[in-house]
Order: C-alpha cells, then structure tokens, then sequence
C-alpha cells in the first residue's frame, strides 16, 4: 500500500508540474496578445518574447531577423559576432520549415554553428522573419516536438502582431501622402488657367494630364493689355511633387518678370535664367516655349528655350517655331538668345504641346510624333478648340492602347482670328 501511494503522489505531483507548464504556456500567449490589444511597440513586444524564452523554456541565446525592405538583426541575446553577420539571404532563406540541426539529420552550416533550431516565419511564399536558438530546456517527461510546436506558435504570434503594426504604419503614411499629393494638385490646378478666352479675336483650349496626381507641366496666359497677350507652355525636368513644387515656383517668376521685362524676350528669357539656376542649384531643368501676340499688328514674337517646337498651321501648311535657345537652368549665362517673329494670317491654329504627348509610345513600339498632330490638323482643319483638344487626346488614347503613358502631357491650342 505504501508503494501504490507513493507512485500516486509521484503521479499527482507529475500531472501537476505538467499543468503548470501548461498554464506558463498559457500565460505567456495572454500576454503577447494582451501586449498586441494594447497596442504596444515592436521593441516592447520582442521583450515579452524574449522574457518567455528565457524564463519559462531557458533558451540561452536567440537571434532574430525581421524583413522591412531589407534583412535587419531586430534582436539578439547572446550571440557573437559571427552570428550579428549572418547574410540571411544566403544562410537562412534554404530554410522554409522548422530544422532542428542534430535531430533532423541536417549538417549545420558554419554561419549558425551557435544554434540549434532554426525556425522561420512565412506568409503563402514570402518569409516575414527567422529566429535563430538553442534549444529549449525540458524535463524528461517533456516532449521537444511540443517545446518547438509552442515556440513556433508563439512566434508566429509575436511576428505576425509586428508585422500587422508595420503595414498598418505604411497604411497611414501612404494616407497621409494621399492626402498631401491631393492638396498639391488642388494647388497646382489653382496656377493653371481655369478661363482661356473665347471672343471673336481668339479662341484658346487646353488639356493638363499629369502622369501622377501632381505634374512638372505648366502653361499659362496672361493679358499684357488689351491689345497684346502673352501665352507659354513648360516642362519641368523630373515628376511629382517635387517637380509640382519647382512649377509653381517657375509660374511666379514667369508672371513677375513679365511685368518688368516682358517687352525685350531676350532680356526675359536670360532673366528667367537666372532665377531657374537661383531655386534649382543647376540640378532640374526646364523647356519653355513662350509667344507674345499684338492683336493689331497681327505679329507673334516668340522664343523657344529647348521646347517641342510649337505648330502654327494655316491654309494647310504647317511651320515649326522653333527660334530660341538652349533649355533653361543648365547654363549661368545663356549662350545665345534668337527670337522668333511671324505675321499670322486669320483663321491660323497655334498648338503648343510637352514631349509628354511625343512620349507616348504603341505596343509596337512607335512613337506619337508630329506627324501625327499634323495629319489630325489637316482633317480638322476648321474644327473648335474645344473639340481639337479632345480629339487629339482620343487619339492619342487609341494610339498607346494598352501601354501605359510615361509623363505628363499637357496641349494648348489657340485659332487666332
């Protein structure tokens, strides 16, 4: 009877130490999920499962690798040198499940001669992360499979928690980035002309389609009196905010030196130069085409900084504007400044346009050219602004089909009566 008694307490006391490890188990899931509940840090949450492999299985030393862009050691207790160097790429991503060096068999690489288990964390077929460790300690009445099975559920916990605050960290950024780009193109659109003039001595339309939502293109028309008007169209090197952020700059000055300058093209052009080089440093660069138009005297003087040039057609002849200079912002001092002067006859159409629209390429491989600004003109030669507009951008849609557009494409067209 003492015997059988005495193995009924040795049971008692087994079953009872096994419960309670059970029950540390327990404890340690509430309190990585309490510490997800209460939204704490990644270093916080780290600490917690590094206090449950410490305390509760002994694991001595452990490392821990996180992906956010790129492979990052976010943790580490007792581990040498060697170990902080693991390429991960090369050492650890051969491994897609749990491997336990000396009971599977494996031959354990020199890089992770410090470990035992290596057990990485993988959403479908993307890996989130890889823990690095000895072995846990366990009584012997303990089972290793059930060690790992927990330190791997665990750690999917603890993982998948950090994981989450990341995504939803990139989720607020990117709202706020929404939120940022949509006010830059509220702004934007506020510098670019909302009323182009439509009376019985001109007839002006245009089209802004920046490949983001904010864009480097810019046009504009300003009234000098009411006998002379001032049109230009621009392309800011670069895309985005900041090139959104150079336009508006570029818009001011524009409209600021043409009040004091505006009568020489020459004396403009080089002083715009000069202010270009002042905001850019010499690192963006812009192409201008800008025409000054006398409703009296009929004449356009015009210049064109590096610009695609500007069509005039009349009478089913098309002429390429092309007198200038070299782009803006590349040079202190322009090299050489020509302006161009015509006579424009009534009835003439003037389409001005960014290499946005020349960009465009098919699934051929060709390219949108002039040719095909042209050709559209001939057919339509007496057709409205309004409508001259769309239907190059119709085209243009049809020509691309599949392929994606590559930059901003801004049209300004004008019927000079």
């Amino acid at each position: 009877m003492p015997q059988i008694k005495g193995r009924a307490e040795n049971l008692m006391e087994l079953l009872t130490t096994q419960v309670g490890v059970k029950q540390q188990e327990i404890d340690a899931l509430l309190d990585i999920t309490r510490a997800i509940n209460d939204n704490r840090s990644e270093q916080q949450l780290l600490q917690i499962y590094d206090l449950t492999l410490l305390v509760h299985l002994r694991v001595k030393n452990i490392a821990i690798f996180l992906h956010d862009e790129t492979w990052n050691l976010a943790f580490e207790r007792k581990i040498t040198e060697a170990a902080r160097a693991i390429d991960v790429e090369k050492e650890l991503s051969p491994y897609t499940d749990v491997v336990r060096f000396d009971e599977d068999g494996l031959e354990r690489p020199e890089a992770l001669a410090e470990f035992d288990v290596v057990l990485p964390v993988r959403h479908k077929d993307q890996a989130l992360a890889y823990v690095l460790m000895g072995y846990p300690h366990k009584e012997s009445y303990e089972v290793m499979d059930e060690k790992i099975r927990f330190i791997q559920a665990f750690t999917n916990i603890a993982v998948v928690a950090i994981e989450n605050k990341k995504l939803f960290k990139r989720q607020l950024e990117q709202e706020g980035m929404k939120k940022e780009l949509q006010l830059a193109s509220q702004v934007q659109s506020m510098l670019i002309p909302d009323h182009l003039p439509d009376d019985d001595r001109i007839q002006m339309a245009a089209v802004y389609q920046p490949h983001r939502n904010v864009g480097g293109d810019y046009y504009d028309f300003i009234e000098l009196s009411n006998n002379e008007v001032v049109f230009c169209i621009a392309d800011i090197s670069g895309k985005g905010t900041g090139a959104a952020l150079l336009m508006a700059n570029f818009q001011a000055h524009v409209r600021a030196l043409m009040k004091t300058s505006g009568q020489d093209l020459k004396a403009f052009v080089r002083q715009l130069n000069e202010n270009i080089l002042v905001i850019t440093r010499g690192e963006k660069f812009i192409t201008m085409f800008l025409g000054r138009y006398n409703y009296s005297t009929r004449q356009l003087v015009y210049v064109n900084c590096g610009h695609n040039p500007s069509m005039l057609y009349h009478g089913g002849e098309t002429l390429l504007l092309t007198e200038g200079c070299t782009i803006l912002g590349m040079f202190d001092q322009l090299p050489s400044v020509k302006t161009g002067s015509i006579q424009v006859p009534p009835g003439s159409v003037i389409i001005n346009y960014t290499d946005g629209v020349t960009d465009v390429q098919n699934e051929k491989g060709l390219s949108y050219s002039t040719d095909h600004i042209i050709h559209y003109l001939q057919r339509h030669p007496d057709t409205d602004m309004h409508q001259l507009v769309r239907g190059i951008m119709n085209e243009i849609y049809r020509f691309k089909g599949e392929m994606e557009y590559v930059d901003d494409i801004s049209i300004l067209t004008m019927r000079i009566k």
